[in-house]
């Protein structure tokens, strides 16, 4: 009868070589996920500042308009607070807010022309600005047929501005306002809160 006898098989050996150049490439995958982690987080801080600087200077920037009067109406309410700021570019359909005469104070209104622009206003308070007629849903006309311009230019360096209550708005249609001064400007509303129901629009 045969004896079997067992041998042990030589032992597998990784070549000192080749272990180095495994924790070599471990240590750099490592290392990578660790530079792709710091760069997310200084992503994200980044962000954050951003946020926080671009928070601060809308508080700083921004100043605060209480509406008094229905003149604004119904697009604002008397009591909504406004919070609008300088240094803009103004357009169509803007609402601004402007230093008027003594008698007056600061005022908020509409632009409705700009430049060189050729305003006329009818009865209802419906405005043609360069022969086209304005699309206004935001408007209450002027239900007793008061409102009407005849055609003028607006000047250099000025804007034409109405209230959206037609009938109730002291605006560019009267010498007691005219046309504003551009320099005249404080802002542009960038915000209304309604007290009232505690609602915030753009």
């Amino acid at each position: 009868m045969e004896s079997s006898c067992w041998c042990p098989q030589p032992a597998l050996r990784v070549h000192k070589g080749c272990k180095s150049a495994m924790e070599h490439r471990s240590t750099i995958a490592r290392s990578r996920a660790c530079d792709r982690k710091r760069m997310q987080l200084l992503s994200l801080y980044a962000g954050l500042i951003g946020l926080l600087i671009l928070a601060l200077a809308f508080m700083l920037g921004s100043r605060r308009y209480t509406v008094e009067g229905e003149s604004m109406e119904p697009s604002l309410r008397e009591g909504d607070v406004l919070y609008y700021t300088g240094f803009q570019q103004y357009g169509y359909g803007d609402l601004v807010i402007f230093q008027g005469r003594e008698a007056y104070g600061m005022i908020v209104k509409r632009v409705i022309g700009l430049p060189g622009d050729r305003i006329q206003v009818y009865s209802d308070g419906s405005v043609a600005r360069n022969n086209v007629l304005l699309e206004e849903s935001y408007i209450k006309p002027d239900e007793l047929g008061n409102s009407a311009m005849r055609e003028i230019t607006v000047g250099e360096g000025k804007l034409f501005v109405m209230g959206d209550n037609r009938a109730e708005s002291i605006d560019s249609r009267d010498a007691r306002i005219g046309q504003i001064t551009i320099s005249s400007v404080h802002g542009k509303v960038e915000k209304i809160v309604r007290l009232e129901d505690g609602r915030i629009y753009n």
